[in-house]
C-alpha cells in the first residue's frame, strides 16, 4: 500500500525532471518525471480516497491541502519549513550509510575489500546488511520508549530524569554473522550498548 508520495526537482542529462519516491509499506520507488507527465502520473497514484492530506514544502512557504469525509478540501499556506538554502538538484547524492563501508566486521567477513567496496558476488549482500541496520533503527527507536512503574507513571531515576525501558535483542545465531555483527556495530555506536 502506497503511504507517502515525496517529490523533488533533479537536473539529469536529459534535462530537469521531477523525482517522485513512492513509499510503500516495505519498499521504496523513485520515478523521474518530466513535467508534462506529473499530472497523469499522480492522477493514477492520487485516485479518490487513497490520501486524505498533503503537504508542499516550499523555500516561500508551505501549503497543506486536507479533504474532509465531507467531501470538503481545505488549503492553508503555512511558514516554510524549508531551510534558507535551496535543496541540491543534483541527482546523485551520497546516500547516507547506517554501516560504514570500511566496517571491519566487514572486510573479516569478506563483504568489501580494503577500500570499502564490495567484493564480487557481494554487493546484495552489503546493501541487504545496510537496510537490516536501517529497519533495526527505526525499530530500537520506537522501542526504547520511558519506563512506566507499576501504576502506569512514568519511572525516574533518583535525579527524576526519566528512565528508559530497558531493549532485549536476541539473535538467533544463524549463518555466518553478518547481520549480528551490523547490528552490534551500529547499536553500540549509536546507542552505547
Amino acid at each position: 500500500r502506497l503511504k507517502r508520495i515525496e517529490g523533488r526537482l533533479v537536473q539529469l542529462k536529459k534535462g530537469q525532471r521531477l523525482q517522485l519516491t513512492l513509499k510503500y509499506e516495505h519498499r521504496d520507488t523513485c520515478v523521474n518525471l518530466k513535467y508534462s507527465e506529473v499530472v497523469s502520473s499522480l492522477q493514477g497514484w492520487l485516485r479518490h480516497g487513497a490520501f486524505c492530506r498533503g503537504r508542499l514544502l516550499a523555500m516561500q512557504g508551505d501549503l497543506t491541502l486536507s479533504c474532509r469525509s465531507s467531501g470538503k478540501h481545505t488549503l492553508q499556506r503555512l511558514r516554510p519549513t524549508a531551510s534558507s538554502l535551496p535543496p541540491s538538484r543534483a541527482h546523485d547524492q551520497p546516500k547516507q550509510l547506517m554501516v560504514a563501508k570500511d566496517a571491519s566486521f566487514l572486510r573479516a567477513l569478506g563483504v568489501t575489500n580494503e577500500d570499502g567496496r564490495p567484493k564480487k558476488g557481494k554487493a546484495d549482500k552489503l546493501r541487504q546488511i545496510q537496510k537490516f541496520v536501517e529497519t533495526l533503527e527505526s525499530l530500537v527507536k520506537r522501542g526504547i520508549g520511558e519506563a512506566e512503574d507499576g501504576d502506569g507513571a512514568r519511572a525516574t531515576d533518583g535525579a527524576g530524569a526519566a528512565m528508559r525501558r530497558p531493549l532485549r535483542l536476541i539473535d538467533a545465531g544463524c549463518g555466518r554473522g553478518y547481520l549480528t555483527f551490523a547490528a552490534h556495530a551500529h547499536l553500540a555506536a549509536k546507542w552505547d550498548v
